[in-house]
């Protein structure tokens, strides 16, 4: 009663109140530079900056080289080449595919089965084996 506080009740009250903690998070939108380049060494001369994609291509070798810093401050480089000048086919496909294969040899008549024939003889019966064409 004698050490009367008027600020004491507002202490209390600032401690029992529940805070929100509010999470500042800036994301920089990532930029892209494009190259032409002849050769993977000549995007080894770039030096590269947070946020930035470089991206070198190489017509002649048909390749795509990457290049970017990580979050981490580690230099990222990456190499895609095409192998084929078809792109790859989805199960669908080669599945109708195979069908058309099938119904085109059943067109011509041709069978993959080779004629084998055998013939054997017990006493006056006469047997035979295989498939005609």
């Amino acid at each position: 009663m004698y050490n009367y506080n008027p600020y004491g009740q507002f202490r209390q009250d600032a401690y029992n109140q529940p805070s929100t903690i509010q999470n500042i998070t800036q994301t920089m939108p990532t930029q892209a530079q494009t190259y032409f380049v002849n050769s993977a060494k000549d995007m080894e001369q770039i030096q590269p900056v947070l946020n930035v994609m470089y991206i070198g291509i190489n017509k002649e070798k048909k390749e795509i080289y990457l290049r970017q810093m990580t979050n981490a401050g580690l230099i990222d480089f990456s190499t895609y080449s095409l192998i084929t000048g078809e792109q790859e086919k989805n199960d669908f496909a080669k599945i109708m595919e195979r069908i058309d294969k099938l119904e085109s040899k059943l067109d011509r008549g041709d069978t993959d089965v080779s004629n084998h024939t055998a013939n054997a003889t017990n006493g006056n019966a006469n047997v035979g084996f295989g498939q005609a064409k």
